[in-house]
């Protein structure tokens, strides 16, 4: 049985490393990337389209807390959003657990 993930990631070599990653834990992964917040905000509009989504706190447009606080609004809580960075999210982290992020990465 497949398990659709959703990648947002603006770097190409970031979105393939983690769906590289994410295969090789996790075989029945069916991972989509998306370039930036917008677009996956068009696609995500069907809730139960995905299981899971990791979303890169810094894109160009809309950021991942906003893409996670839009995303809250449209599939509400059933799908987990994991926010991903290279810097420490202490800074940010009420402000993202307030959008709706469920964890960090």
């Amino acid at each position: 049985m497949a398990l659709p993930i959703a990648i947002v990631e603006d770097q190409t070599p970031d979105a393939q490393r983690l769906e590289e990653l994410l295969q090789q834990q996790l075989p029945e992964a069916e991972c989509t990337w998306f370039a930036c917040g917008d677009d996956f905000l068009r696609a995500a509009a069907e809730p139960g389209l995905y299981a899971v989504v990791f979303l890169d706190i810094c894109m160009a447009g809309t950021n991942g807390i906003e893409t996670a606080r839009r995303l809250r609004q449209t599939v509400g809580d059933r799908v987990p959003i994991l926010l991903i960075s290279a810097y420490d999210w202490s800074d940010i982290e009420d402000e993202a657990r307030q959008a709706g992020v469920t964890a960090f990465v």
